[in-house]
């Protein structure tokens, strides 16, 4: 079976610079006091390392491991008050944030990063890797953005259910904050009761402030053998929500390998 893939490129945007815009849509820290615990009048642990240190916010771009000084930065909520929530995990290079299971309750817990936003307009990246404890068991997670490190605050972005492997994979999501200031990502494990456990790492973010055209559209196509025909349209926006006002590249790649490359078309030709 061969695969044909359409790319399609902005050229007239940025000098020297070429955007791929895959057909799916893809896109190619302070010292640390003891710990703190808040009780809120809706039954909720707050885990602050330090105040201060959980109200320093990440710079983007950023991508975390985390260490240990960055996860005192987190924010971490056992929304449902069991013995059970994310800690870190790992020493040296092999380090990321952990959330075991539980024996009687179904996980409900959140770890919120802080990130300074300039500008609220500005389509963001997220990627991060993560893998279940146990291939017999399938975890669940979600995330989310917002202006506080609540689980109220959060506007859903991606939600991963039912993942059962145990080899890191990368899971990536766009979005658009929901302000300026500082802004809070939120990794909600929401698995059910007596998994095994999630670990996250190597969390990125960053702005996409270059032009990115969206996927091109194919229209109509036909096969005959090993012959493939299709009539494909140019994408006439950017994933930013932009108009492209020049022209674009195409390149038509069948199992990966470029088969056609036409520098110059204009958009909805």
């Amino acid at each position: 079976m061969r695969f044909v893939t359409f790319l399609s490129v902005v050229t007239a945007f940025v000098v020297g610079s070429t955007w791929l815009a895959h057909a799916d849509g893809r896109l190619k820290p302070v010292k640390t006091r003891g710990p703190r615990v808040q009780q809120l009048a809706n039954p909720r642990t707050i885990k602050l390392k330090s105040e201060s240190d959980a109200t320093v916010p990440f710079t983007v771009p950023f991508t975390l491991a985390p260490t240990r000084e960055e996860f005192n930065r987190f924010v971490i909520v056992n929304a449902n008050e069991d013995n059970k929530t994310w800690n870190f995990m790992g020493s040296g290079t092999t380090t990321c944030i952990n959330y075991g299971y539980s024996y009687s309750s179904a996980a409900d817990d959140w770890a919120f990063i802080p990130v300074e936003v300039e500008d609220e307009n500005v389509l963001y990246s997220l990627s991060f890797e993560m893998k279940a404890q146990y291939s017999s068991d399938e975890e669940c997670l979600e995330v989310g953005i917002g202006a506080g490190a609540t689980p109220e605050d959060m506007t859903i972005v991606l939600d991963v259910d039912n993942f059962k492997h145990t080899s890191y994979k990368t899971y990536g999501q766009m979005f658009k904050p929901t302000g300026t200031g500082i802004q809070w990502i939120g990794f909600h494990a929401n698995s059910g009761v007596y998994k095994s456990g999630i670990s996250v790492r190597n969390i990125s973010l960053e702005a996409l402030t270059d032009p990115i055209p969206l996927k091109p559209a194919i229209e109509e196509s036909s096969a005959d053998g090993l012959d493939y025909t299709a009539s494909v349209r140019i994408p006439s926006e950017t994933l930013q929500g932009e108009p492209i006002s020049g022209s674009v590249g195409l390149k038509v790649l069948v199992d990966d390998e470029v088969r056609q490359d036409s520098p110059r078309v204009w958009p909805e030709n």
